[in-house]
């Protein structure tokens, strides 16, 4: 069949004007082609005017589309649009060509085509052949649009199908309405409720696809698509069923409509309401009209005869035309979507809240939204929750949210005000107005099952906000508004049985509410259930469930949800480890000011995680943070001033941030600042201040804190020394896992300080440590086995330990492996190895392994032998107090060995190592005395440093040559 519409000849215009016109309309269709209702309008405008017997130009004067269109006609080509106005043909041109260009561009949708076929169909016809003419050629142009249409949608589609609807099809025969199977439905039953379900299950939102499929679905329930049926008696079987029409307009009411020349299936439905309503007295007056004249008239029949000449007279229809259900059911179809296009669909205010509990969608968001806009304060405040809590159905928006609160509690009702007391200070005077303004009206409200008011109630009692803190009774009311459908209720519920808040503490029950509410895209729900599935507390473990909830309210713009998900990014935690996901999903929460959030963003800054390194940045996050209180940030913007990391450093800056997160309580805020008092930094010294700092840290459990406050017990530093308080603290650290505790832990056992003496118990805690890469602990435990203490003897155990710890930098244990290849301990016996790991300690300033360095180059073992050497590396150990240096320094200035010969010298450093309690020294200090070198010659002198070195009576009698008589005098 051509698919030509060819109604009006061309020959109206000119080919120049034809041409001009033809380029308009092109441009003003391109202007509105993806808007639907422009669109729809505009078809049932063009054929309005192509099958008009009298003056079309005059008609489509009062065309709201068409005139724009034609209106839109300007400059060169005005005397286009000054023909159409004046000339019925010329009108209908353009209106022929329109229609035409709409369908080559496939602008016309299945439901439209069969909207506008129906309404040609029942059109009230001119008597003229011509018009008859006219409506047979628009009848073949929409049928054979609607033709092509299924053709090109079976090959482009042919595939695609919709579960939802599938599920739908499959069990349409089990459902029900009011009790009954669709199947034992009547026609116009079943008509109605294919309608409903299959809008519903769309959102209003088809494909020719679902459609065909929708036909199919009529034949499950046992109603004929090509069976005929009266249009008018489907109408009047509706309106007079109230359950059938809430049905079939999803329990909402249709507003008066101006112009229902499109909108038949809602015209109708309007005008029989009316008159059932408003313009009863039409009815009521015409039915006394006719009992005056002695005729008896049912006020029903009137109701129809008025209801079809309305029709008639504003929309052009015959409503008694029989049409074939299909047809029908696609006409629906058809005026709900236009409707709810059109707004003229509205829910009753009564019924807004219901709507809310069994339906979030965003028809029923934009139903809530124009009560709201209205002024209807409970809409109000829904319109807040949704914005506050997404529903899947907006991204989540708390300004905006609170702005609607705000505006409800303005309209009047009374649960807004608990929201806005709770942002208030606690105790103040405004707050305590506002909860006895409302506290009364929302218990009456709860108790009368507003599930707001009963949510709102379990709130201030759980809080103890205008009312007595009663975990008991806020689980109550939770319960009441839960069992009826509310998410936010359910959630609290949920945290409740989590926390046994009120009742009996129960994961499974806490994640069963979680689910109810997270179930109805509830975002704080979501976000607590996936913390369900990450710990497996009452439901089975999942990493992957756990961030397939965390991404539902994460992609509404939750912010916590957000933040959790990009640490789960930056973990790889049931998800591919991806650094720049992570910064994404903290920058998405970070720019709505959530602090946790903007902290971690900053710390990828930091560390350039994800991002090009910036301390800058990072300091930039942490400030906006440390701003709104947030004291993690405030530690870390503590730390990039006393670093001058990306600021100025600056360690009163630190002082003061350390101090804010500290006095918030802060374990990491309060550790650091009492380390600013323990070394004077940004603040006066004071060990005492330090101990309280490192305490209240340190009671929270924070193990840096724990073993610093035992190292002041240790020393007594700011407290009375005490061993066994260090051992206390110590322990608390170390069994956190804390090395550097564990290490402190293993000396006290060692060395029996604070704890009964144990090498067993000290190799323990010296192994924690050593595992944990500790090389101070490493050391130790390398000294315990090549020693045999505490567990059995193993120079090659040693040697391990040692090397571990040397390779992490410890010069003690250097100077070990050293000593170890010089004797052939655990290793084979090489000088030349022990030089290497004696000057890598020695270059490192380790005073003994200088030392041990000087003695290979005295002896010639393992480098050239050179007394300047052993002098210079023997000298760099003396300067740092080590005392067997001093000494061997002493011997080279006596001996003049590697250095010029010098007695005082040589006194100046035994001196130096005697004074120590070096007993080598001391002796060697008595010799200098007693022979007079370096200094006077005195048997006393002499006599006393021997003493000190240890040496006997009579083995300083043989040394000094007179009897142990005289030596008493001394």
């Amino acid at each position: 069949m051509d698919n030509q519409l060819a109604i009006v000849d061309a020959d109206v215009f000119t080919a120049e004007e034809q041409s001009a016109l033809s380029q308009e309309i092109d441009r003003i269709i391109h202007v509105h082609k993806n808007n639907r209702q422009a669109i729809n309008r505009l078809v049932f405008e063009c054929t309005a005017a192509l099958t008009e017997a009298d003056d079309a130009s005059r008609r489509l004067e009062n065309k709201g589309f068409f005139r724009r269109l034609i209106g839109g006609i300007s400059g060169s080509n005005r005397r286009l649009q000054d023909k159409i106005n004046s000339n019925m043909r010329a009108a209908q041109y353009a209106s022929q060509v329109t229609l035409q260009k709409l369908a080559e561009q496939n602008l016309m949708t299945f439901d439209l085509l069969t909207a506008v076929n129906n309404k040609l169909n029942a059109s009230v016809e001119a008597t003229n052949e011509m018009v008859k003419k006219q409506f047979m050629v628009m009848g073949k142009f929409f049928q054979k649009n609607r033709s092509d249409i299924v053709s090109l949608n079976l090959r482009m589609n042919a595939v695609e199908r919709n579960v939802k609807l599938l599920n739908w099809q499959n069990s349409i025969e089990y459902l029900d309405f009011n009790g009954v199977e669709y199947s034992a439905l009547d026609d116009v039953e079943k008509i109605v409720c294919l309608t409903r379900d299959f809008y519903d299950l769309t959102e209003g939102k088809w494909s020719m696809s679902d459609l065909l499929l929708l036909k199919a679905a009529m034949g499950q329930v046992g109603i004929e698509p090509h069976k005929e049926v009266n249009y008018f008696q489907t109408m009047k079987a509706i309106a007079d069923t109230p359950v059938l029409e809430q049905k079939l307009l999803g329990n909402q009411t249709i507003k008066p409509i101006s112009d229902p020349s499109y909108l038949i299936s809602l015209g109708t439905l309007n005008k029989l309401d009316a008159l059932e309503n408003e313009e009863e007295y039409l009815v009521d007056t015409m039915v006394s009209i006719f009992s005056n004249q002695g005729i008896k008239v049912a006020p029903q029949d009137i109701k129809y005869i008025l209801t079809e000449k309305y029709m008639k007279q504003y929309a052009g229809v015959n409503l008694n035309s029989d049409i074939e259900t299909y047809d029908l059911l696609l006409d629906l179809l058809f005026n709900l979507s236009e409707g709810k296009t059109e707004k003229l669909l509205h829910t009753p205010d009564d019924n807004l809240p219901q709507l809310f509990l069994i339906n979030h969608s965003p028809e029923t968001f934009e139903t809530i939204h124009e009560a709201a806009d209205a002024g209807n304060a409970k809409a109000l405040y829904m319109l807040g929750s949704y914005y506050n809590s997404g529903y899947e159905v907006v991204k989540i928006n708390e300004k905006l949210g609170k702005e609607y609160v705000k505006k409800s509690c303005e309209a009047g009702y009374p649960v807004t005000g608990f929201n806005i007391a709770y942002d208030l200070p606690e105790n103040s005077s405004e707050r305590v107005a506002i909860l006895n303004a409302v506290k009364a009206d929302i218990a009456d409200l709860a108790k009368e099952g507003d599930f707001f008011a009963q949510n709102a109630l379990g709130n201030m009692y759980g809080d103890g906000i205008g009312v007595t803190q009663d975990d008991l009774e806020a689980s109550r009311w939770y319960r009441k508004a839960a069992e009826q459908g509310y998410a936010d209720a359910q959630n609290n519920l949920g945290v409740c049985y989590r926390d046994g808040q009120g009742v009996e503490q129960s994961d499974e029950k806490a994640a069963e509410w979680f689910s109810k509410a997270a179930e109805q895209g509830f975002a704080d729900a979501q976000t607590n259930l996936g913390v369900c599935y990450q710990n497996g507390q009452g439901v089975e473990q999942s990493d992957e469930k756990a961030v397939e909830w965390y991404r539902k309210a994460a992609e509404q713009g939750y912010a916590d949800a957000q933040t959790i998900l990009g640490v789960k990014y930056e973990y790889g935690w049931g998800v591919e480890r991806s650094a720049e996901k992570a910064v994404e999903w903290y920058r998405k929460a970070a720019e709505q000011g959530f602090a946790r959030a903007q902290t971690n963003l900053g710390v990828m800054y930091k560390f350039g995680l994800g991002v090009e390194r910036s301390a800058e940045k990072a300091v930039e996050w942490y400030r906006r943070a440390a701003e709104q209180g947030y004291a993690d940030a405030q530690t870390n913007l503590g730390f990039m001033y006393k670093y001058g990391w990306g600021v100025e450093r600056s360690a009163e800056k630190a002082v003061e941030w350390y101090r804010k997160a500290a006095e918030q309580g802060n374990a990491a805020g309060q550790y650091w600042l009492a380390d600013c008092y323990k070394y004077g930094q940004g603040v006066e010294q004071s060990l005492e201040k330090a101990k309280i700092w490192y305490q209240k840290a340190a009671e929270q459990g924070d193990a840096d804190a724990q073993n610093s406050l035992g190292k002041c017990y240790q020393e007594g530093l700011g407290v009375k020394q005490s061993y066994e308080k260090a051992v206390e603290w110590f322990s608390k650290a170390a069994e956190q896992g804390d090395a550097d505790a564990q290490n402190s832990l293993g000396k006290c056992y060692q060395e029996g300080l604070g704890v009964e003496q144990s090498y067993e118990k000290a190799v323990e805690w010296f192994s924690k440590a050593a595992e944990q890469g500790k090389a101070d602990a490493q050391n130790s435990l390398g000294k315990c086995y090549q020693e045999g203490l505490g567990v059995e003897q193993s120079y090659e155990k040693a040697v391990e330990w040692y090397r571990k710890a040397a390779e992490g930098g410890y010069e003690d244990a250097l100077n070990s492996l050293g000593k170890c290849y010089q004797e052939g301990l655990g290793v084979e016996k090489s000088y030349e190895k022990a030089v290497e790991w004696y000057r890598m300690a020695a270059e490192w300033g380790f005073a003994e392994a200088q030392t041990n360095l000087g003695d290979m180059y005295k002896y010639g073992r393992g480098v050239e032998q050179s007394d300047e050497k052993a002098v210079e590396w023997y000298r760099k150990a003396a300067e740092q107090g080590f005392a067997e240096a001093q000494n061997k320094l002493g011997d080279c200035y006596l001996e003049g060995r590697g250095v010029k010969q010098s007695y005082e010298k040589a006194v100046e450093w035994y001196q130096k190592a005697a004074e120590q309690g070096f007993a080598d020294a001391q002796y060697n200090l008595g010799n200098c005395y007693l022979e007079g070198r370096g200094v006077e010659q005195s048997d006393e002198r002499a006599v006393e440093w021997y003493q000190k070195a240890g040496c006997g009576a009579r083995s300083i009698v043989m040394k000094m040559g007179f009897s142990r008589e005289l030596l008493k005098d001394f």
